[in-house]
């Protein structure tokens, strides 16, 4: 379902609609993407719209039709969500004003490593000592990895928290990097959905 694919990426978009691409729900035609200008998530969804639609009403409008079969009529400057009787319009954003895309990635060198259910702990225990006054580059969790230990931590300048991981991740060199508050809590909310998802 489109709402379900959503949730699943509202997580990236900004909490302010000052720059209304930052706060909309970007349609390529074959993926949905959220970027709030620090961090994106993208998800695969085949569809006739090209466009930004404002994330906020497009959530409430899909919430309120719940189950029922959507249609969309594609203006110009706007599009009409039709659902049986009930149709109702939103102003959208065209192609030119995207400020992300997965055509726009750039490689880097680096490594990567599964995200295991010893690591979505250490993350929630980590995230106790993360402040929650706002959202930025400089709140979240920090990894590193030395030889055969991994380990988060993170702090809020006023406790500390610290995790190893019970198995290390195995790279050929030793690293640390900064995850994002707003990356993990998304982090989390999709090793929820897809450990669900393997339970079906």
């Amino acid at each position: 379902k489109l709402i379900e694919k959503l949730n699943l990426i509202k997580g990236s978009l900004s909490n302010q609609e000052i720059v209304p691409i930052l706060s909309s729900f970007c349609f390529t035609g074959k993926e949905i993407y959220a970027f709030d200008g620090i961090q994106a998530s993208v998800i695969k969804h085949q569809s006739e719209l090209k466009c930004g639609l404002p994330a906020q009403l497009l959530l409430k409008l899909l919430t309120g039709y719940k189950d029922s079969i959507l249609k969309f009529e594609i203006s110009k400057n706007s599009v009409a969500i039709k659902s049986g009787r009930s149709k109702t319009k939103l102003s959208s954003l065209g192609e030119d004003l995207f400020v992300y895309g997965t055509d726009k990635l750039i490689e880097v060198s680096g490594g990567t490593f599964d995200i295991t259910d010893d690591f979505i702990l250490g993350l929630k225990k980590c995230m106790v000592s993360v402040s929650d006054k706002e959202y930025s580059q400089q709140v979240g969790v920090t990894i590193e990895t030395k030889g055969t230990s991994t380990r988060l931590y993170s702090t809020n300048n006023t406790s500390i928290s610290r995790y190893i991981l019970k198995e290390g991740f195995v790279g050929d060199e030793d690293f640390r990097s900064f995850i994002p508050l707003k990356l993990c809590e998304q982090i989390i909310l999709w090793a929820g959905v897809f450990k669900k998802s393997e339970k079906k």
